[in-house]
């Protein structure tokens, strides 16, 4: 359940629909992901089935180089996707298709964009972070920071470029948007004062005041993550034992810059934006109450308007 899009860079302010598709049904544990590149096609949806127990209710095949998830039922239901990993599938495998070919738009200049959507449950979090130890399991996110960092090397040797990563991370809890590297909060409650959406005709639209954290290095890059998915919002849930009950951004900017001729500079700049999105829910199945009600119903609201 991943939705990646990439459109040219910093210097261009065309915007890029897009689309991911959620077929996940009441026992479809499968996750859409949209991936693209600076290329014709600049958007695709892809999609993860997760391992469930007992009588499976879709599988996956090929179809004149189409991938297809075959939903079974009173009547067959296909959906046609740009590719699908089944529930064999691993976490490597996963970012050598999707997050490794667009960390290389990313440093090219391109502004890139991965999110995961889809039901409560269906391991969207899983497919985005992983565990918290470093292991074979670790998602997307992890592997994305280890990768860019890998590939600004070899662009400083090769090309003479110097580069420049700071990153950001948020959350949208309740339709308010909470900086996750505020140290000033305390872990679990509303203590960190909300942050403010802006606008002007320079930035463009952009957070107030949000914390930005200089990256030097992928352990740098992991205990940033590490502090962030701590304080984020997660609570219990009959469907999911640890159900985001928020939207994460986590957002790296990317500058390299190298001299030229008579003492001209270029420079290129480029954002690589990591989504985690709080899975849609039905209320009569998740057993929400009280908050995780009201927390419910805010996540479902923000689905809906997803393209």
């Amino acid at each position: 359940m991943f939705a990646d899009t990439s459109q040219p860079a910093a210097d261009t302010s065309a915007a890029s629909a897009t689309h991911a598709v959620d077929t996940s049904g009441p026992a479809a544990d499968t996750s859409a992901v949209v991936v693209g590149g600076p290329s014709a096609d600049n958007i695709a949806v892809v999609a993860r089935v997760r391992h469930a127990e007992g009588p499976k209710c879709l599988s996956v095949r090929q179809v004149e180089g189409q991938s297809q998830v075959v939903l079974h039922g009173s009547a067959e239901k296909v959906c046609t996707f740009d590719q699908v990993f089944d529930e064999e599938s691993t976490q490597q495998e996963v970012f050598e298709s999707v997050g490794k070919p667009l960390c290389e738009h990313a440093l090219a200049g391109y502004n890139t964009t991965i999110f995961a959507y889809g039901q409560t449950g269906a391991g969207k979090t899983h497919t985005m972070h992983g565990p918290t130890s470093p292991t074979d399991a670790r998602g997307l996110v992890p592997r994305v920071m280890e990768h860019l960092f890998q590939l600004q090397a070899r662009a400083e040797r090769q090309s003479e470029l110097r580069c420049h990563c700071v990153a950001s991370y948020l959350e949208i809890h309740n339709e308010t948007v909470i900086d996750l590297l505020d140290s000033g909060g305390t872990l679990g409650s509303n203590a960190r004062a909300p942050c403010r959406v802006r606008e002007d005709v320079v930035r463009g639209i952009f957070v107030e005041n949000i914390r930005e954290e200089v990256l030097r290095s992928p352990e740098e890059a992991l205990r940033l993550l590490a502090t962030g998915s701590a304080n984020r919002q997660v609570g219990s849930t009959a469907m999911n034992r640890e159900s985001s009950r928020s939207h994460s951004v986590l957002t790296v900017s990317l500058r390299a810059e190298r001299e030229g001729e008579a003492g001209l500079r270029s420079v290129r700049c480029s954002a690589f934006n990591l989504v985690d999105l709080a899975g849609s829910e039905r209320q009569k199945d998740s057993g929400s109450r009280g908050a995780r009600l009201k927390e419910a119903c805010n996540i479902n609201r923000r689905d809906e308007h997803q393209p």
